[in-house]
Order: C-alpha cells, then structure tokens, then sequence
C-alpha cells in the first residue's frame, strides 16, 4: 500500500537530470525531434518504422525523466529505469532490423521468433508502466482490465464472453501489426501530433507566443470586444503556423 501511495505521489513529476543522463535525454530527443521534422518535410517512414522510432525513444525518455516512486532518485535514473531504457532502444533496434520480416509475414498465421514474443510483451509492459508515471494509475489500470478481459473470454458470463486469445496471438496483434501499439494513433502522434507540440514548445521558449499575443492586443485590444477579438487574433496567428 506504501509503495501504491509513493507511486502516486510521483506521477507526472519530472526529475532534474544532471551529468550523463541529462546529455542522453538530450542526444534521444533531439534525434527524435529531427527524425520527425525530417518526415515532416520529406515524408514519413513505412509505418512500423515510424512509429517504432517514436514509440521507444518517447519511451525512454520517460524512463530517464519520471521517477517510479517518490522515494526513486530525482537528479539521476535508478538502476531498473536504466535497464528499461535500455530494453527499449533494444527493442527499436530489433523491430527496426526485423521490419521486413514484419511486412511479409502473415499475421496470426506466419510463425514469430521467441525475441518477437518477448519484445511484443515487454513492451506491452512498458507502455503501461510509462503511462503510469505520466498519466497515473487510473489509465494503466483501465488498459490492464482490457488487455485480462482478451484472456478470460472463455470465463466470462454469456453476455461478455468471447473465444479468448492466446500468448502469440496477443504479441501479434499488439507488436506485430499496425492494429495495436503500433495503430493509427499511434501514427497521428508520431507524425503529426509531435510537431505540433515542438513548435508550441519552441515558441514558447523564444516568446513568440508573447509576440503574438502582443500584435492581437495592439490590434483589438482597446475595441469593443476586444478580449474575444484578442483570442480569436492570437489563436489564429498561432493556427497559420
């Protein structure tokens, strides 16, 4: 019960990172935040691809920047988050050296290699486990319910039962398909939704979100309306972009 109580005590708080952790947090998301402007502008990757590179890089990142408990170190990952970091560009370089494999199996039929089942559940756990720390308990636990419901199908009252799968057939859906992590959404984020976010990020980092904000109030600000008309100025400066 302490350790569910210091665990919720932590969630959504960043560490401050220093010394070598910090420089690979920095060196991760910066080769992140360039791989998508580069797709931004050029094209995305095949799919898998794409959002394998966003999928465990984020995922690391998490690792490195939220503590598991409060009682986990805050200037520094502690040694399970540098293991889990590790997993997860394990797993990127896996999936991205298995990639043609990916796309020429066919799904729920063609047989996996024992990494596939082992990268496919580890994984699983780690989106979980870092949408804990982020998100808290609430979502983890909802996704955790779902993904037991797809194992006792079979057990379930009529009305909610259902043939149930299996270990392999979960890693495929989940891993090995674009129909799990690696889902639309999945692509909405990583193609589209963290540009988005960077250049939020960015401008305000420079306050050009102050600078728009200044030209709208200059504009309308003294007008009848002019708290709207500013709103609807500066949120459509900020929408060209």
């Amino acid at each position: 019960m302490e350790n569910k109580e210091n665990a919720k005590k932590a969630n959504g708080k960043r560490r401050t990172l220093s010394g070598i952790p910090r420089v690979i947090a920095f060196v991760i998301g910066f080769t992140l935040s360039m791989l998508v402007f580069y797709t931004a502008f050029r094209g995305v990757f095949l799919p898998i691809i794409q959002r394998s590179l966003s999928l465990c890089m984020l995922l690391s990142l998490i690792f490195l920047w939220y503590p598991a408990t409060e009682k986990s170190p805050m200037d520094k990952p502690s040694l399970i988050d540098s293991i889990l970091v590790a997993l997860s560009m394990a797993i990127l370089f896996w999936t991205l050296f298995s990639h043609d494999r990916f796309l020429l199996r066919m799904p729920f039929v063609s047989e996996m290699h024992m990494l596939d089942r082992i990268s496919g559940l580890l994984l699983v756990g780690m989106v979980l486990e870092g949408g804990r720390r982020t998100l808290g308990w609430v979502i983890t636990i909802l996704a955790g319910i779902f993904i037991v419901y797809g194992f006792l199908g079979p057990y379930m009252p009529a009305m909610m039962a259902h043939s149930g799968m299996s270990i392999n057939k979960f890693v495929d859906q989940m891993y090995l398909t674009t129909e799990g992590l690696f889902s639309s959404l999945m692509g909405l984020a990583a193609a589209l939704l963290f540009i988005f976010v960077a250049f939020g990020t960015f401008l305000q980092g420079t306050n050009a979100d102050k600078y728009f904000m200044d030209i709208a109030l200059s504009i309308a600000g003294k007008k009848p309306g002019g708290p709207a008309k500013v709103a609807i100025l500066s949120s459509a400066a900020m929408g060209t972009i």
